[in-house]
């Protein structure tokens, strides 16, 4: 789970809040930050509601429930899956991954899973994805990410046009080639 913000104060005692929507998984990297702080990737396999913490030990512990994963199975309508990859197209555009992203959405073949991804690995910051993680149905995370990709668009559009550069975005081309191998091995 993520910690909340103001966690610094309260770090130390194993009290500083957390969201109560998490993700269990396996973590793929981990990266030490200054202050003895780490910053870990974990590829998700399942959400949780945190249900009760246990603070009796040096780390966190919790008493958790799968989180209720509503439509998750049910397909986008058609115009909220025309915006979404509308928006997706121009915002690849726009950070200088056009074609990676069209190769992309060329090969999805299930929408619960290009959302993840999306929410996953395109630059948001770590509370704009909780509040993907926390959604409760394909529908509101799809919706969500619309808001955040119109947002993102605008403000790089507005650049663009101020300063006539923009920076690629910093993905990697390893998340890149996650994104695209994920998608043709569920098309397979």
């Amino acid at each position: 789970t993520l910690i909340q913000d103001g966690w610094e104060e309260l770090y130390y005692g194993n009290h500083a809040p957390i969201h109560p929507v998490g993700c269990a998984g396996r973590i793929t990297a981990v990266q030490s930050m200054d202050g003895g702080r780490f910053h870990i990737t974990l590829f998700g396999l399942t959400r949780f509601t945190v249900r009760d913490q246990f603070c009796d030990a040096p780390y966190r512990q919790a008493w958790v429930e799968p989180f209720h994963e509503g439509d998750a199975s049910c397909p986008l309508p058609p115009g909220l899956k025309d915006d979404l990859h509308g928006l997706v197209r121009e915002f690849g555009r726009l950070i200088g991954h056009a074609s990676q992203i069209e190769v992309f959405l060329n090969r999805i073949v299930d929408e619960p899973a290009f959302l993840n991804l999306c929410c996953a690995e395109l630059p948001f910051t770590p509370v704009e994805k909780q509040l993907f993680l926390e959604s409760v149905n394909t529908t509101q995370q799809a919706k969500r990410l619309i808001e955040m990709l119109r947002f993102n668009v605008d403000h790089l559009a507005r650049n663009a046009a101020s300063t006539n550069s923009l920076q690629r975005s910093s993905l990697s081309p390893k998340a890149w080639a996650a994104l695209i191998m994920l998608s043709i091995k569920r098309k397979t």
